[in-house]
C-alpha cells in the first residue's frame, strides 16, 4: 500500500494536478477510503478498486474552512480526490464504466461527510447503520466519455445541512482540459434507530 507521501510524489508527477496541489486553500491527506480498516468498510475502495490496473492512486484534498479560528474539519464544504484510472474499470475499450462512475461520485461525496465528522469513528462501526449517514439518492449526469488510463479529479461541494441528518451535496468529474465529464447530486441521510 502506498503511503501519502507516495501519492503526492505521484500526482505531483502529473502537471495540471502538480499546480492544483499547491493551491494553498487546500489541505492534502489520503484518501480515507483507500485505507483499510478492521471492520471491512470501505474494502471496495481500499481493496477492490486499488490495485495497478484499476484505481491505481488515489490523493485527496479539502479547502480549509473560511473561518480563522476553525482549525477542525467540521465545517469544510468542498474537496477534491485525484485518481488515476486503469484499464480493468473499463466499460467499453478506453472508457470508464458507468458504474465506477457513480461509484467515484457517491464516494467523494461520502468523503466529505466523513471528513467533517458526520460519519463517526470508522475504525469501531459495525454493520449496525444506526446514526451513520448514508445515500438516500444519487442523480448523475453523463457529459462525456471518461478515457481510460488517466487521471481524473471528483470535486464534492455542500450546498446544504438541514440539522445533522440530512446533507445535499454537489459533484464532478473533470479532465486535465477541465472539462466537466459527469456531475452528480446526493443526499445523505443519518438513518435513525426503529423505537
Amino acid at each position: 500500500m502506498r503511503t501519502k507521501e507516495d501519492e503526492i510524489s505521484l500526482f505531483q508527477s502529473i502537471p495540471w494536478i502538480s499546480n492544483l496541489l499547491r493551491d494553498d486553500s487546500f489541505e492534502t491527506i489520503a484518501t480515507p477510503s483507500r485505507q483499510p480498516k478492521p471492520t471491512t468498510e470501505d474494502s471496495f475502495f481500499s481493496n477492490t478498486l486499488n490495485s495497478p490496473t484499476t484505481i491505481s492512486a488515489c490523493l485527496t484534498q479539502y479547502r480549509k474552512p473560511q473561518s480563522p479560528q476553525s482549525s477542525s474539519t467540521a465545517n469544510v464544504e468542498e474537496l477534491r480526490t485525484f485518481c488515476t484510472l486503469g484499464q480493468d474499470v473499463n466499460g467499453y475499450p478506453g472508457t470508464l464504466h458507468g458504474g465506477v462512475v457513480a461509484a467515484l461520485l457517491d464516494e467523494t461525496m461520502g468523503l466529505l461527510i466523513m471528513i467533517r465528522g458526520e460519519g463517526g469513528d470508522a475504525s469501531t462501526r459495525d454493520s449496525n447503520l444506526s446514526q451513520t449517514p448514508v445515500t438516500a439518492y444519487l442523480n448523475i449526469r453523463f457529459l462525456r466519455p471518461i478515457a481510460t488510463p488517466g487521471t481524473i479529479v471528483v470535486s464534492a461541494q455542500l450546498k446544504e445541512a438541514i440539522e445533522d441528518r440530512k446533507w445535499t451535496i454537489e459533484a464532478a468529474i473533470r479532465d486535465e482540459k477541465g472539462r466537466t465529464l459527469a456531475t452528480g447530486e446526493c443526499l445523505f441521510v443519518r438513518i435513525r434507530s426503529r423505537l
